[in-house]
């Protein structure tokens, strides 16, 4: 239990600086720099959210062929040569990307953009192959450290440009490279004894990257048509409308998905320990993590009023696009359970392929929405409110499945989640201030007492458990 906590400690604590510099990039930066530069570099850090298509499956097939393994008994030759096969890979994938850019681009903001992205792929990909290595094997305070040296260097760079008056997207940009190039050294130099090891055949190894990419090619068109539920809808807003439109709805966005950061982090821990856990442990296992974690994201809802008027006044140039907080500040609900709970639970049991088969439905549905919302009503709220109507719809396809071979029911529960984030966005963007927090608050006060007893035998649960991890054996 102790080194658990530990471990958690320490991610958490690295993904708090994760948190800050994502909070700097989607609170101090816009407050100095112009509309426009700012855009340019929303339209960078959206192309980051699809960079993980590029390894193609290699370091997601890592993960689930070799998560709850002991780092020490894993073969360092194969290894090795994973890795050397995969950085060629990279290299060669974002001189491809940046060559591509530079021929065939002919905005001159763009082209610079997809430059810049196409050095990051070389540099955070190779990065990300060992994260997620230590990640497999529960090495959590290794992955942690170099997660935070590279947010720190990100963020500081940022904030030092930004009180030097820098307002230039491409200097920034190339903050966060400096940021990835750094961590990327560290992490080959924690990890020499993989990278320099002896490394096995050239035939074996690419046995065994094809293995890697069979087996984590589900899991990464699963995860990336998750990404793509929104991003169609982000990029048809930047083609529709223009620039300043698509950073002002990222901008909304990115607030909304603040509190991820936080969630992510519970999920890393929790996955190597679920794939180690005993099956019938699992529901039990859910069933706590749910009854606590869904009264906290709601009752996160309620700083939306206080956060929304600071905010409103530290980012006046920014003041229409902060009413579709009230449309977008409920994703965080769906896409934290989602991150979280159904997310981890799917890959501890291997049900990769209904992660794949709902984010492709869901994707498609968001491709027929966005034609509808964007190019037929030709109307931005609709298509803002099309976001959360797809990642909510998503969340709960994908917990209606997962209950079944847990053996447990939650329509009840999912009915009464669904009601309660209807009457946030009602009552914020029909009514808002004060009224609206106040009729919230009363609804948000029902769905506590309604769900009382529930909460209750959750807390006796963890007390009993904690008793029995501090008994002497």
């Amino acid at each position: 239990m102790l080194k658990e906590v530990k471990k958690f400690s320490y991610a958490l604590f690295s993904n708090g600086m994760a948190f800050v510099a994502s909070a700097v990039i989607t609170l101090i930066a816009p407050r100095f720099m112009s509309v426009e530069s700012y855009g340019y570099f929303q339209l960078y850090i959206f192309y980051l959210t699809y960079i993980g298509l590029t390894c193609l499956g290699w370091i997601d097939g890592i993960v689930l062929r070799y998560g709850g393994e002991y780092y020490d008994n894993l073969n360092k030759k194969c290894f090795s040569r994973q890795f050397q096969l995969f950085f060629l890979s990279q290299i060669i994938i974002g001189l491809g990307f940046s060559l591509l850019a530079y021929l065939f681009i002919q905005d001159v903001n763009k082209e610079i953009v997809c430059i810049l992205f196409g050095i990051a792929i070389f540099l955070s990909i190779p990065c990300q192959f060992f994260r997620y290595l230590l990640q497999a094997v529960n090495r959590i305070e290794d992955y942690s450290k170099n997660l935070l040296l590279e947010k720190l260097v990100y963020a500081s760079l940022v904030i030092i440009a930004l009180i030097l008056g820098i307002d230039n997207y491409a200097i920034l940009i190339c903050c966060d490279l400096i940021g990835k190039l750094l961590s990327l050294l560290v992490i080959v130099y924690k990890c020499r004894d993989i990278i320099f090891h002896t490394m096995e055949p050239l035939n074996n190894g690419i046995r065994e990257a094809k293995e890697n990419i069979i087996a984590g090619s589900k899991l990464l068109i699963a995860n990336n048509a998750g990404y793509f539920i929104n991003g169609i809808v982000r990029y048809a807003i930047e083609a529709h409308w223009d620039l300043i439109a698509f950073v002002k709805v990222s901008l909304t966005l990115n607030i909304s998905n603040l509190l991820l950061t936080f969630v992510r982090v519970i999920g890393i821990v929790v996955f190597p320990v679920l794939k180690r856990m005993d099956n019938e442990k699992l529901p039990e296992m859910y069933t706590t993590i749910r009854s606590l974690l869904m009264p906290a994201l709601f009752g996160i809802l309620c700083f939306y009023y206080p956060f929304r008027t600071i905010l409103g006044a530290w980012l006046p140039k920014y003041e229409d696009s902060l009413i579709y907080m009230a449309l977008l500040f409920p994703i965080c609900v769906y896409e934290s359970k989602m991150s979280l709970l159904i997310e981890t639970y799917m890959k501890a049991l291997r049900k990769e392929k209904w992660m794949l088969y709902i984010n492709c439905l869901t994707m498609f549905l968001s491709g027929f929405m966005t034609y509808l919302t964007v190019y037929v009503f030709d109307n931005l709220n609709y298509a803002v409110l099309t976001l959360v109507f797809l990642l909510a719809f998503r969340c709960i396809v994908s917990e209606l499945l997962i209950q079944k071979p847990l053996g447990l029911k939650f329509k009840k529960d999912i009915v009464t989640e669904a009601l309660l984030t209807i009457f946030f966005m009602l009552f914020n963007w029909f009514i808002g201030g004060w009224p609206g927090f106040i009729l919230y608050l009363a609804a948000y006060s029902v769905y506590l007492i309604y769900n009382y007893k529930e909460m209750y035998s959750v807390y006796k649960n963890i007390k009993n458990w904690y008793r029995r991890a501090d008994s002497p054996k």
